[in-house]
């Protein structure tokens, strides 16, 4: 299967409306449905002083998830991940891991000097943090907002 991650634009920001997760993991990934529109409209507003790049999930072409970068003009060696999902048509297939390990050849290569990437992880989330975890994050003993936050240094 081909993974690949896009950068939202104006011509392919629609698809990334449809995607979504089961109900009971919409907890885990953000407080709003669509998931993308809250990504979405934080990269338009550059919520938290951050440059935001949203990025389409395609396997095989096909919209199949979503994820949001974030960096702050203070740490550019940082980057936050947001509102990293898979559609829930396409969960239970490997898609996952692939979209991480894409995403950290796309940070390696494409975002510049970056030296670590960051997430926070849903304490209940127990999938997620195994994924986390098998492609080299760790959790670094903090909290935001009564999740662990994970580091993954490049």
């Amino acid at each position: 299967m081909d993974i690949t991650l896009e950068p939202v634009t104006a011509a392919n920001w629609r698809a990334t409306l449809d995607l979504s997760v089961q109900p009971e993991q919409q907890r885990f990934v953000a407080d709003y449905v669509p998931i993308s529109a809250i990504a979405l409209a934080k990269a338009y507003v550059g919520a938290g002083g951050n440059t935001w790049s949203p990025l389409l999930v395609r396997a095989d072409r096909v919209p199949a998830g979503f994820l949001a970068l974030a960096t702050h003009p203070d740490a550019p060696g940082d980057s936050w991940l947001y509102h990293f999902f898979i559609d829930r048509e396409r969960q239970g297939q490997g898609l996952g891991r692939a979209a991480m390990v894409a995403l950290l050849e796309h940070v390696r290569g494409l975002l510049g000097p970056l030296e670590r990437v960051f997430l926070t992880v849903h304490p209940e989330n127990l999938p997620a943090q195994r994924l986390y975890a098998s492609v080299g994050f760790e959790p670094n003993g903090e909290d935001r907002d009564g999740e662990p936050v994970y580091v993954l240094r490049l």
